[in-house]
């Protein structure tokens, strides 16, 4: 539904766009051969008739073909911008999708695991797992600290879930990449 939403879109606004472009091309012909009109009555008077008709018709054909071929690149430009668009809009909304979708499915094994006598789950409830936790031991030091049990979710998930999370570092290091959460009991 909403990709059709998206191409009719699209398409009205490439029409919008050729419509504008096709009144532009018949201003820009009717003011050249108006102007041309105007250097003939003036430069017949002063040179032969037939030089004035050659070099007329190969300034309106120069004219012409610069013309036709600016309003070619242009639509071509709109059309492939228009393209883009629609294309990086689906897959957005594809990714959107899928990632609701998984985040549903998580929330619920969150809820069932982390409090299941809570009406509401809060960022206290959880810690987001780092790679560098998994490769320096954090996990066990968890498990053998509070004694109980852990489960690690999706970090995507977790943040969609609850906005934001306590002990969020963004980095662009590979060794902390969130990777998960760990539920605390």
């Amino acid at each position: 539904m909403v990709a059709a939403v998206i191409v009719i879109v699209a398409q009205g606004i490439l029409t919008e766009v050729v419509v504008v472009v096709v009144v532009v091309v018949v201003v820009v012909v009717v003011v050249v051969v108006v102007e041309v009109e105007v250097v003939v009555v003036i430069v017949v008077v002063k040179v032969g008739l037939l030089e004035v008709v050659v070099v007329v018709t190969v300034v309106a054909v120069v004219v012409i073909v610069v013309v036709v071929v600016a309003v070619v690149v242009v639509v071509v430009v709109v059309v492939v911008v228009v393209v883009v668009v629609v294309v990086v809009v689906l897959v957005l909304v594809v990714v959107l999708v899928v990632v609701v979708a998984v985040a549903v499915e998580v929330t619920k094994d969150v809820k069932a695991t982390c409090g299941p006598n809570k009406k509401e789950i809060s960022a206290d409830d959880v810690r987001i797992l780092y790679l560098s936790d998994w490769i320096s031991g954090y996990l066990p030091n968890i498990k053998n600290q509070n004694a109980g049990r852990y489960t690690v979710f999706h970090a995507a998930a977790a943040r969609h879930l609850f906005g934001r999370l306590v002990d969020f570092r963004p980095t662009i290091t590979v060794l902390v990449v969130p990777v998960g959460i760990i539920c605390v009991h």
